[in-house]
Order: structure tokens, then sequence, then C-alpha cells
């Protein structure tokens, strides 16, 4: 993601929070093949159904906010595939060729990992969010040596930690 898409993220954020909107984040976490976006774009998703960016050209879009519908209410994240070259699955006409996983999870403002990773962002300082596909723990990285969450694991968290040092 670049700069403007992450201010227009958080600030639609922001202003979902402050009217006691629930939010989730959907991130590309896996690219085979061809596809429009990478991995790490986002794209938010208000509890009304509204979506703030895109991860792609159109394909994806109305079947992640409908994802993201059901981690609003459940809390549950979810980590979904999408096959781009199933023509008759997305209409498109054509295949793109690729496939896209995508991790969708609720956004919790009171989650202490989240609070530290959002501040991080929106001062443009540095930071690592570590998050598992599968399974629990989170644990934010800061350049000073400090650490907000956990991994589960010793040893998961110290790799996790050292990579994203």
């Amino acid at each position: 993601m670049n700069a403007a898409e992450t201010r227009l993220l958080l600030g639609a954020l922001d202003d979902a929070l402050a009217r006691g909107q629930g939010a989730a984040l959907a991130t590309v976490v896996g690219v085979q093949g061809s596809a429009y976006r990478r991995e790490g774009t986002r794209m938010l998703v208000l509890e009304g159904g509204e979506q703030v960016c895109m991860l792609s050209g159109g394909c994806l879009e109305a079947e992640v906010v409908e994802v993201a519908l059901g981690v609003i209410a459940a809390g549950e994240p979810v980590l979904t595939h999408y096959d781009l070259s199933e023509d008759a699955t997305w209409g498109l006409g054509i295949g793109c060729g690729g496939s896209v996983d995508v991790r969708v999870e609720r956004v919790d403002p009171a989650d202490p990992v989240t609070a530290g990773w959002l501040a991080a962002l929106r001062e443009g300082r540095a930071a690592a969010l570590v998050v598992p596909l599968a399974g629990t723990g989170r644990v934010l990285v800061l350049p000073d040596g400090g650490e907000v969450g956990h991994l589960p694991g010793a040893e998961l968290h110290a790799w996790a930690v050292g990579a994203a040092r």
C-alpha cells in the first residue's frame, strides 16, 4: 500500500470508529500468478457495507465485503482463497490467471496491539505487525525494541520478532 491509501484508510477508520461503526480490514496475504494488486494491499469494510480502497480491479470486492460483514458480526478472522482463473465464478469473461489469498479481521481499537499499530501508522512511525495466518496471537514490533502482544510458542514468537526487526 502506498502512503495515500494508508491515509485514506486511517481517515475512514477514524470516522467510522467515532460514529461507533464496526469495521474490518481485508489484506492480500498471498498472490500466485497474475493479479491486479500484490501482498500487503488492504481494503477497509465498514459495518454498513461501504468499502474504502480496493484489493483487485473489481473482481473480488463484493465477495470480500460479504466475508468482512460476517467477520464484523462474529469477530473471528477469516482467510479466504480466490482462484481468479475460474471465469465462470467471477463472470469476467477472461481469467486473470492467478489466485489471491485474503485475510479479513475485525478492527478492535481497544486491543493494545491494534491501538499501537494504528498509532504508529497515524504518526508515520516504523512498526511491524506480525499476524499468523492460522491460529491465534499477534505481536507489534517497534524499532526501539518494544513489543506489544504475543504469538503462541516461545520459538515462533522469537523467530517472528527477529524477522520483523
